[in-house]
């Protein structure tokens, strides 16, 4: 790839006008030290026997944009002076920042190539040669008042960048892959969540957003929270690469994740009941003791210990006024021991209850 990089990369440059401005850098984008699985989109070296003007206008588009990216990756580099500025005035600091460009490198290419499909954005100011400890006029002020906006919703644009970079400031910088999955596979696991019915999509053709179904928020209201965040993908990122190094070997990481799941299994339970009773606490608290009803539609079995844990979830302040909370009061005070007789073809046990 390496040795044909620059024949690829003028040729497309002289489709597009843009050969004149371009230096190509193969060492930028090229490093074999890290192959692993191909993401890239590149023109190929047909392209500059192709009929471009046969093109529709939006393949002839996307077809820019992507030679624009290969010409801006292989090109000089963009290179400005950014000044800032910082003065007081009545106990308060402000600042400014202004740019000078020094040499427009790849952006030149850019605009060559891309034309009217780049948006206009607003150039930066030049500010002012000043000196330390300089006096400067107020030549205006003003207050505004404004509210603060909530969080907008996902759109695919904006959840496949989400998860491109999660848990990434907690990956080592060599780590290969970042994020939740790989580029190949993050627009199909988006696709799969919502034919699975745990995302939907809503708007109009040009703006739908995602938004999480009920049984979405159901699903993420029962997994543990190790399992949810991002930090166990980049933990195991690390360790994948400390593997590859040979300074971890990968019978180890496979106990630690079979430990990870017999611990998740084993006290899963325990937590869905620690949850229910800080839950059932705090509606306690904000009815004012006028209690919480349950509503099931399977039977409820009448075991000593599930009569005990439900009375913790709805009468809990009745248990502390009458220091029963713990298990062994409340048992010595409700329950008693009775002999049943258990009747079956072998004949009869009797059961102690």
């Amino acid at each position: 790839m390496a040795e044909s990089l620059p024949g690829l990369a003028s040729g497309t440059a002289a489709i597009f006008g843009a050969e004149k401005e371009l230096r190509v850098h193969v060492q930028q984008v090229i490093n074999g030290s890290k192959v692993t699985d191909h993401h890239a989109l590149l023109p190929t070296a047909s392209v500059a026997r192709a009929d471009l003007s046969a093109l529709p206008a939006g393949e002839m588009s996307i077809l820019r944009l992507i030679a624009a990216r290969l010409l801006c990756a292989v090109g000089e580099p963009y290179r400005y002076a950014e000044t800032v500025l910082t003065t007081t005035c009545a106990g308060e600091e402000f600042s400014a920042k202004g740019k000078v460009v020094l040499d427009e490198g790849w952006k030149s290419i850019e605009r060559r190539v891309l034309g009217d499909l780049l948006s206009k954005k607003k150039e930066p100011a030049a500010l002012p040669d000043v000196q330390r400890q300089s006096r400067c006029s107020i030549a205006g002020a003003e207050l505004k008042e404004g509210q603060t906006s909530p969080p907008k919703h996902y759109n695919e644009d904006l959840l496949l960048s989400a998860m491109q970079s999660a848990g990434a400031d907690s990956m080592e910088d060599d780590v290969e892959r970042t994020g939740i999955g790989t580029p190949a596979t993050r627009a199909s696991t988006i696709e799969k969540l919502v034919q699975k019915g745990f995302l939907e999509r809503k708007g109009d053709r040009k703006s739908k957003i995602l938004l999480p179904t009920e049984k979405g928020r159901a699903l993420v209201a029962v997994m543990p929270e190790q399992i949810q965040s991002p930090e166990m993908t980049a933990d195991w990122e690390n360790k994948l690469l400390r593997i590859e190094r040979s300074e971890m070997e990968p019978e180890e990481f496979m106990t630690e994740i079979k430990e990870m799941v017999a611990s998740l299994v084993n006290t899963t339970e325990a937590q869905k009941s620690s949850d229910m009773f800080g839950k059932c606490r705090y509606l306690d608290e904000v009815t004012g003791g006028r209690g919480v009803i349950f509503a099931t539609g399977t039977p409820v079995s009448n075991s000593m210990t599930e009569l005990y844990t439900v009375m913790r979830y709805l009468q809990y302040g009745t248990l502390q006024k009458k220091n029963l909370t713990h298990f062994d009061c409340w048992a010595s005070t409700f329950g008693e021991t009775t002999t049943a007789i258990e009747l079956a073809p072998e004949g009869y046990t009797l059961i102690g209850r």
